[in-house]
C-alpha cells in the first residue's frame, strides 16, 4: 500500500485531540505543551516542498485555548466551539468537496471514519498521516 500523500494540493482536516491522545499524549505531561509541539511539527511539515501546496487545518474540540496562532506554513488552527470536532470535520469536508477542493479527514476515530466513508468523503488514519509528515521532514530541512 502506497502511503504517500497525493501530489495534488489537498486540505487536511485533522482531528487534533484524537491525534494527540493517540500518538503524542505520552510524550508530554501537559496537554497544551503537546498541542504547541504538534502545531510546530505541522508547520515544519507544511514547509516541505512536497506538502507546500496543501493546507493543514488542525481542529480541536471545545473553545479557544492554546496553542498560539500559527506564523509559518499553511497551518490553520480551528476550535469546534459549540459543536463537536467530528461534526466540524465532516461539515468542512463536505463543503470543501462541493466547492471542488480535495479535503482529507485525518483521524483515528472509527465512528468518524465510518461516517466519512458513508458520506463519500476521504479519510486517512493518524498513523498514516504522521508517517507521511515524518518522512517529508526526514528528507527536507524546511527554511524559515
Amino acid at each position: 500500500m502506497d502511503e504517500r500523500i497525493s501530489r495534488k494540493p489537498s486540505i487536511y482536516l485533522i482531528d487534533s485531540c484524537n491525534f494527540l491522545r493517540s500518538f503524542w499524549g505520552e510524550r508530554f505531561a501537559d496537554e497544551d505543551e503537546a498541542a504547541v509541539a504538534f502545531v510546530n511539527w505541522l508547520e515544519d511539515g507544511s514547509l516541505c516542498p512536497e506538502l507546500a501546496e496543501s493546507e493543514f487545518r488542525a481542529v480541536f474540540d471545545g473553545s479557544f485555548r492554546g496553542p498560539r496562532p500559527t506564523v509559518r506554513g499553511n497551518v490553520l488552527i480551528r476550535f469546534s466551539e459549540g459543536s463537536s470536532a467530528d461534526e466540524l470535520l465532516l461539515e468542512q469536508s463536505l463543503y470543501l468537496t462541493q466547492a471542488g477542493k480535495r479535503p482529507v479527514i485525518v483521524t483515528g476515530d472509527g465512528g468518524l471514519i465510518q461516517q466519512a466513508r458513508a458520506d463519500g468523503l476521504k479519510s486517512i488514519s493518524c498513523a498514516k498521516f504522521q508517517g507521511i509528515i515524518d518522512r517529508a521532514l526526514a528528507g527536507n530541512k524546511p527554511g524559515w
